[in-house]
């Protein structure tokens, strides 16, 4: 009766852990949108350390027909897939164009600086198409996106 008395409290302990841990994912908030992009940063993901903020921020393209079509089909031709129908080269094209990048940015609120520790791009099945690492301190441009980012987080 002990043993089952310790699973049983072990059962609700763990159901615990992983609902609790579920309840505190991201939380998006929208900051910024363009014609055909909208940026968003996860206000839970926001930490800071020696005066740096860190958050995740991430940007969807709202619709295929804003998307860089010449960009794709090199890029599809790069890949060495250039003798497929245009049917198949349309529906890469759009699986390339509907797209989410996720950034992880470093902020210094003052001076305002920031640098993107990481970026990826996935296309709209959640496939990785690309990755950046960048390390360099940039000044924040007036008007840019990045500035929209740091007067949303750091005031």
């Amino acid at each position: 009766m002990k043993i089952l008395s310790v699973v049983i409290l072990a059962g609700f302990f763990i159901v615990f852990i992983l609902t609790s841990s579920q309840a505190e994912g991201p939380n998006w908030k929208l900051y910024c949108t363009s014609e055909d992009v909208i940026y968003l940063y996860d206000a839970r993901s926001i930490t800071k350390s020696k005066g740096i903020l860190r958050v995740s921020e991430k940007s969807v393209v709202r619709e295929v027909k804003q998307y860089n079509y010449p960009q794709a089909l090199t890029k599809i031709e790069e890949e060495g897939t250039d003798k497929m129908s245009d049917d198949l080269r349309k529906k890469t094209v759009d699986r390339l164009a509907l797209q989410v990048t996720r950034r992880l940015y470093e902020i210094r609120c003052s001076p305002q600086r920031y640098r993107m520790i990481t970026g990826m791009k996935y296309d709209n099945e959640g496939i990785l198409i690309d990755s950046v690492t960048s390390l360099k301190w940039q000044s924040i441009e007036p008007g840019s996106i990045i500035e929209r980012l740091h007067n949303e987080v750091c005031h």
